[in-house]
Parts: C-alpha cells; structure tokens; sequence
C-alpha cells in the first residue's frame, strides 16, 4: 500500500519480518485481488523508517515510470 506525488511514493504494510534497504527494487506482489501480476518493478528504496508507535516500517520509494 502506498500514496505519492507521481515521482515518489511512500509504501508502508511490509511484512514485519522483511528486510529492506535503500537501493532495494520495489516490485509488484501479486497478491490476491491485485491488479497487477507479481514482479513488475516499481522503484527503489531511497530511505527507510520506521513509526514509532506502530514499529511499522516505511519505505521512500523513487518511482522507475
């Protein structure tokens, strides 16, 4: 899940056990009920953090399109 301003975006909702890093690649799930099939790159990771109060991390995502 994300929300940006067409060149960036902000995605949230990992999986508490991933690990993610800046220069990562951001693919599409495929998750059931998804638009799109699995392995469609997204972008890369520029930053990551972490909320406070929900430990829940975040990820700065640079848009490939």
């Amino acid at each position: 899940r994300g929300r940006g301003d067409g060149y960036r975006l902000k995605a949230s909702q990992f999986d508490t056990t991933a690990t993610i890093a800046e220069n990562d690649v951001v693919e599409t799930s495929g998750a059931q009920h998804s638009l799109f099939p699995a392995g469609i790159p997204v972008g890369t990771v520029s930053s990551v953090t972490t909320e406070e109060t929900t430990q829940q991390k975040v990820a700065d995502v640079r848009l490939l399109a």
